[in-house]
């Protein structure tokens, strides 16, 4: 993924929306691993699975910290003064069209 923030690349409302859907996406994905790794870690306590609860255990805490991470990103993203209506400005004119064909003269 490209960090629109860190690189010099024109924060366009287009990109930005982008970026926040798939900041959005990526963090109900992750949300959702984590609390499947919380009900592994309660399965293995209860057979008294030592080692694969440590290893799960250890999963579960990696995905707080992209979950941390992630609300960072989206919340860098969303503070973005960017005003999604001005799109058209910022992308440049709209483009022509393509039905007609330029004139030859």
């Amino acid at each position: 993924m490209v960090d629109l923030i860190k690189y010099d690349t024109p924060h366009t409302a287009a990109k930005i929306q982008h970026m926040l859907q798939q900041l959005e996406f990526k963090l109900t994905v992750e949300q959702k691993y984590k609390e499947g790794m919380e009900k592994m870690v309660k399965l293995y306590q209860m057979e008294g699975d030592r080692k694969a609860r440590a290893e799960t255990e250890s999963k579960r805490a990696e995905s707080a910290q992209k979950i941390v991470l992630l609300k960072q990103a989206l919340k860098r993203y969303g503070n973005l003064d960017l005003d999604i209506g001005d799109e058209d400005q910022r992308d440049g004119p709209p483009p022509q069209n393509p039905k007609i064909p330029p004139s030859p003269y």
